[in-house]
Parts: C-alpha cells; sequence; structure tokens
C-alpha cells in the first residue's frame, strides 16, 4: 500500500468539503494507495498513465479532486 500525501493548500480545502464527499473521496484514495481503482475514478486524459480524476455528486454540488 502506498501513503497518500497531502499539499497543505489542498488539505485546506479538502476539509471545507462536506463530511460525506470527504469519506467517499478518502476511500477512493485509499483503493488507489491499494493499487486499484474506485467506481468514482477515471483515468484523465494527457497528464500522463497514473493520473484518475476522483468526482462526485454531492446534494447541488459537484466536487472534484484529482490524485495521482
Amino acid at each position: 500500500m502506498r501513503n497518500v500525501y497531502w499539499i497543505k493548500a489542498a488539505d485546506k480545502d479538502f476539509r471545507k468539503f462536506p463530511k460525506a464527499a470527504q469519506e467517499t473521496i478518502h476511500d477512493a484514495l485509499a483503493i488507489a494507495a491499494e493499487g486499484q481503482k474506485a467506481d468514482t475514478a477515471k483515468p484523465m486524459k494527457g497528464l500522463g498513465a497514473g493520473v484518475f480524476d476522483i468526482s462526485l455528486k454531492c446534494i447541488s454540488h459537484n466536487l472534484r479532486h484529482t490524485a495521482r
């Protein structure tokens, strides 16, 4: 399992997301750290192999976080 590291500004922004969104994205990052792909992740084109977009809908907001 790989470690997940946060850039300070990204972590600060992430903590502003609704709790349910944080949990869903955290789960997707944990799955990625194990070398798998979460259902909420899709490969991002043009950024190289292993770069995924994790997206979800939460109430009326579409929240996105990019993980590599």
